[in-house]
């Protein structure tokens, strides 16, 4: 297993501070390449997460999870940066599956209909919330099923 984690400020102070962390688990048949955002990403980061998301992307991984617990706030630039990142995945035949997404993430990805662009296993909520489990699912399932 190998781990690359990544400040994307050249600053990072405070509990604030964005990152990007790669693990690698090519131990088993399955190759897995499970990447962590977390922080806040904001317009300033946007050039050192794309090129980090890009890199990972040369990675033969066959499963794809994606950790947004630990992401409280991520700019438009960076929606668009992660959903090019899933793009480029699917185009290798594979999905993106969130493990884990913090109620804020998880309300902007719904608001602004980008659910679809992920596969939704079983996923863990931050702040307490519920676990829930979901397969390429609509974001009205999805609500329904974290409101219970």
């Amino acid at each position: 297993m190998t781990t690359i984690k990544k400040f994307l400020d050249d600053n990072p102070t405070g509990r604030d501070k964005a990152t990007a962390t790669v693990i690698l688990d090519f131990t088993q048949q399955e190759k897995s390449v499970k990447v962590t955002l977390a922080g806040k990403i904001l317009s300033k980061h946007i050039d050192a997460l794309r090129d980090f998301l890009k890199n990972v992307t040369y990675f033969p991984g066959n499963q794809w999870l994606l950790q947004l617990e630990g992401l409280e706030v991520i700019s438009r630039q960076g929606l668009r940066v992660l959903i090019k990142f899933t793009s480029v995945i699917r185009q290798r035949g594979y999905e993106v599956e969130i493990m884990s997404i913090h109620p804020a993430m998880l309300a902007t990805l719904l608001e602004l209909n980008l659910s679809e662009y992920f596969t939704w296993g079983k996923f863990k909520m931050s702040a307490g919330q519920k676990s829930a489990s979901h397969k390429k699912t609509d974001s009205h399932k999805l609500v329904e099923a974290l409101s219970v």
